[in-house]
């Protein structure tokens, strides 16, 4: 399985925050920005990538037990 990480990216002139995916080897990432983390989240899955929520990065990443209690 290919893996990715997710990492937050300010909006320029503002204190708000998207989200990104890349591949860990450098080789694809996210076309846009996304809103939202988890809509982030399934783009990269659609894509083919899996990501380990340790492994997100940036000021408002979750930690690896977000998301831990959901169905």
């Amino acid at each position: 399985m290919k893996h990715a990480e997710i990492y937050s990216v300010q909006i320029r002139g503002t204190d708000r925050f998207e989200w990104r995916w890349r591949a860990d080897d450098g080789r694809r990432e996210s076309s846009r920005c996304f809103a939202f983390y988890f809509d982030c989240l399934e783009d990269a899955r659609r894509s083919g990538y899996q990501v380990p929520l340790e492994h997100a990065s940036g000021l408002t990443a979750p930690g690896a037990t977000a998301g831990r209690n959901m169905k």
